[in-house]
């Protein structure tokens, strides 16, 4: 009995033991601390690079937005001349510098930068009527015969701060429904093209010569000899080719 006492009481007391030793090796283990301090320096770091990606997405809402409003703005202002307008610029868009070598019409009697676009006819317009329509709201101020476009008409038009002179080559004077100093309302029917090869047309194919001259200066060249030269005029596809 008294070996049975001593055997219990040998397993209780090594219970003990062993239950100190496990407690005391727990708090001598040493404790992980995780460094949550951050520098000013990387405090400024990340606080540059957050103001950084702010003013960039600013930027770019703000770059979206203005790009919005002028082609707002434009849709407002201006219309095509022709219908499926972007499609008819195959042959001279503004600014191409054309010579009698390198020009897409042949034989060519031109030489210099392009100062308006050309809006070409569609096959199976050759012998139908092409109707040319206003592109913005303003006054006719020129509407006669000039050599190399033939029939001609000029409108002065207003886009925002800066006055534009509209002009139209290659009309059939004949089929034109106003007169200078009448108004033309955007989207209203100018006349007709003129026919290929004859007088209305001044000899040359049949199409639409659209120039955007800065000013109110009616500047009848279709090509200059320079790009200084051709800041004078704006590319009209910027504001009535989004058909």
């Amino acid at each position: 009995m008294k070996i049975y006492r001593f055997t219990i009481m040998a397993i209780f007391l090594a219970g003990v033991i062993t239950g100190l030793v496990y407690w005391y090796l727990q708090q001598s283990k040493p404790i992980t601390k995780y460094n949550t301090d951050i520098s000013i320096d990387q405090t400024e770091s990340i606080g540059l690079n957050l103001k950084n990606q702010n003013d960039t997405n600013s930027a770019e809402i703000s770059t979206s937005l203005i790009a919005r409003e002028t082609a707002v703005e434009s849709a407002v202002l201006w219309s095509a001349p022709l219908s499926q307008a972007t499609e008819r610029i195959s042959k001279k868009p503004f600014g191409i510098y054309i010579i009698p070598e390198n020009s897409p019409i042949q034989p060519e009697r031109f030489s210099g930068f392009h100062t308006g676009v050309d809006f070409e006819i569609f096959p199976g317009e050759e012998e139908v009527t092409v109707e040319v329509r206003a592109v913005c709201t303003g006054q006719i101020v020129y509407q006669q015969f000039v050599n190399g476009y033939g029939g001609t008409l000029a409108q002065s038009c207003q886009f925002g701060e800066q006055e534009i002179t509209v002009l139209y080559g290659h009309l059939n004077l004949a089929s034109l429904d106003k007169n200078p100093s009448q108004t033309l309302i955007r989207g209203e029917r100018i006349g007709d093209l003129g026919q290929a090869g004859s007088k209305e047309t001044a000899g040359e194919r049949k199409h639409l010569h659209l120039g955007f001259i800065k000013g109110s200066e009616v500047d009848l060249r279709g090509y200059v000899s320079s790009l200084g030269e051709l800041d004078g005029w704006l590319d009209p596809c910027d504001y009535v080719c989004s058909d």
